[in-house]
């Protein structure tokens, strides 16, 4: 290389370098003029609205995370007497284009260490999915939970009572817009019982059977080390202490979705139940067929079928046993 070649080369790493520089500061003196207290109050006021609750948002600033990214600290869901989520920590990155023209819109979410308090049963909704909803008018394309724990409690009347606690909770939903189909994961442990729960599953693309009928189905389960009381209200004594629950549920139901379900003790040395079979949704019925399992290595098999009448529907089927003794 002459010596011509090289001084061309370091000139233009110079110059590309002022270009850059130039850029940033732009950028960063363009970003430190957005009111980002005006955002807070509107953000807060939009939560409030779709989840019929008091959100508060204690401060607020631009980050880069991954991207021109948005911190809030402190954000409270519910009455100061009453808090339902708890949240430290919150970044979203901001999607860029519509930056550019002062608008804050968001897109990858991450909450860290949130406590979150959730009473059974929950109010019913109607219509489109408020959750949904919601994440689409803020922009979100992915919300990531991360070391999260939730007390949950059944409300009965004047009587509400904790019924489980879950730690290490972690959650990632992408795509969960309308018309598409989003992707959940959840996982967690019950740190009273060293339980561990995975959850994965597609969304539903819309809640019109004719349109979800369609979509391709793809949910498995699977909990460890869960304790047989909480399932059956007392543990028999020639039932295990702990068990493990795996489930599966894939295709499309308009074709035909398979299902599979085992529950075995925890250590895998003793299988008390199985079951699968084929699940078949139409405008006319839903059907439950090639049903094969075994409880307590007692042979069942059979189907169900709920067929859809002008007047009421009719619920037919055939449950049985054979070849044991």
């Amino acid at each position: 290389m002459d010596s011509s070649t090289a001084r061309f080369r370091i000139r233009m790493s110079i110059y590309l370098l002022v270009v850059v520089a130039t850029i940033a500061t732009v950028l960063v003196v363009y970003l430190s003029q957005l009111d980002l207290n005006d955002y807070r109050i509107s953000l807060e006021q939009q939560l409030s609205s779709a989840l019929k609750q008091p959100v508060k948002i204690g401060h607020c600033k631009l980050t880069f995370s991954r991207g021109v990214a948005i911190a809030l600290d402190e954000l409270q869901i519910g009455p100061d007497n009453a808090v339902l989520a708890d949240v430290p920590y919150l970044t979203a990155t901001l999607k860029l284009t519509p930056l550019l023209t002062g608008q804050f819109v968001l897109d990858r979410v991450q909450i860290n260490n949130p406590k979150i308090e959730l009473q059974l049963p929950l109010p019913q909704r109607q219509g489109e999915s408020s959750s949904r909803h919601l994440l689409n008018s803020l922009g979100i394309s992915t919300l990531s939970i991360h070391n999260g724990r939730i007390n949950i409690y059944l409300h009965n009347g004047a009587k509400t009572v904790q019924k489980l606690a879950l730690s290490e909770f972690h959650t990632v939903l992408k795509n969960w817009t309308q018309g598409e189909v989003g992707q959940l994961a959840v996982s967690g442990i019950l740190p009273d019982y060293g339980s561990a729960f995975l959850f994965e599953t597609r969304l539903l693309s819309s809640q019109n059977p004719e349109i979800w009928r369609k979509d391709e189905f793809d949910t498995k389960l699977q909990i460890t080390n869960f304790p047989a009381h909480l399932l059956l209200g007392s543990t028999p004594q020639h039932l295990p202490q702990l068990l493990e629950l795996k489930f599966s549920l894939q295709g499309a139901p308009a074709t035909g979705t398979t299902f599979n379900t085992i529950l075995t003790s925890a250590d895998k040395q003793r299988q008390l139940a199985s079951l699968s079979g084929q699940w078949t949704s139409s405008e006319q019925q839903e059907a439950v067929t090639q049903l094969q399992g075994k409880l307590f290595n007692i042979p069942l098999n059979g189907n169900v079928h709920l067929l859809r009448q002008s007047q009421q529907s009719l619920l037919t089927g055939k449950l049985g046993t054979e070849n044991f003794t």
